[in-house]
């Protein structure tokens, strides 16, 4: 058995299992040492490993086998655990959904589609986010990141640390529409959030990486992007808002009607209502 060791912060290896049992025998390897092998699907403490177990329990000693070196390994193991970096990933992805949602409902705008009625209507808003999570697919494939994440400084890969390919980066983006954001919908997203704040701390990557084998590459970002994202986040936002709030006027009165004096004399900036006979 080929066997990857981490040490000092370094991948070393491949060792044959005899090896390692020297290693752990002359007390070079501690219980705690992080090991791989091929059919592993990350780093374990090396005592975890079902044919190491018995080298940690109480034993009479025995002669050290004879160091015979191994030629290259064949197999590449996963890289060494980064941070999930939880909070940059959570952003990245609502600033990519939040530039997408300002363009579609300008789009929606610009062609005189009954807003209220794409608003208020659930079957409109369930695939809302379809066509993003397509486009995320080219995105990921190509350049192995989308604007959220390029601004915040993560990239995508395989575990052997190239680009995906075109049908793995699209079962990716559907894991993530399905299980990431429940197709957009308040509720089910929310729980999905919430499952997937989960997942991460007890296996470190969402459902959607592990699955897949994909890993989240990350580099330092200073605080000009963040302050970019900060301020692209608002925008859209505002924009999204301008947009839409004709149509859901109606609704914010009858929802807080001790406002209804201010919306309707005083309303927040907005686009004007369109139709198709308009143009």
């Amino acid at each position: 058995m080929e066997v990857w060791l981490i040490r000092d912060g370094e991948k070393i290896g491949p060792f044959h299992d005899y090896e390692i049992r020297r290693m752990i025998d002359v007390g070079e390897l501690t219980a705690d040492s992080p090991a791989w092998h091929e059919g592993q699907p990350a780093w374990l403490k090396i005592s975890e490993i079902e044919i190491f177990k018995k080298e940690f329990e109480p034993k009479p000693v025995r002669p050290e086998p004879t160091e015979t070196s191994f030629p290259g390994a064949r197999r590449t193991p996963p890289p060494i655990p980064e941070s999930p970096k939880i909070i940059r990933r959570f952003w990245a992805r609502w600033l990519d959904l939040k530039l997408y949602d300002a363009a579609l409902w300008l789009l929606l705008w610009a062609a005189g589609c009954d807003l209220g009625n794409i608003y208020n209507n659930l079957w409109y808003l369930i695939p809302w986010y379809a066509p993003w999570f397509v486009l995320e697919t080219f995105l990921i494939q190509k350049f192995g990141t989308t604007p959220g994440k390029a601004l915040l400084g993560l990239r995508v890969e395989d575990i052997n640390g190239s680009k995906l390919s075109l049908p793995n980066s699209l079962n990716r983006a559907m894991r993530v529409y399905v299980v990431g954001i429940g197709f957009g919908y308040s509720v089910l997203m929310v729980l999905c959030q919430v499952l997937s704040l989960f997942t991460i701390q007890r296996l470190g990557s969402p459902i959607w990486d592990f699955l897949g084998g994909h890993r989240i590459k990350s580099k330092s970002v200073g605080p000009l992007r963040i302050a970019v994202v900060v301020l692209l986040f608002i925008v859209a936002s505002q924009i999204q808002f301008a947009v839409y709030f004709p149509a859901i006027k109606d609704d914010l009165i009858k929802t807080f009607p001790f406002l209804e004096n201010e919306i309707r004399t005083n309303p927040p900036w907005h686009l004007p209502p369109r139709n198709s006979g308009d143009h």
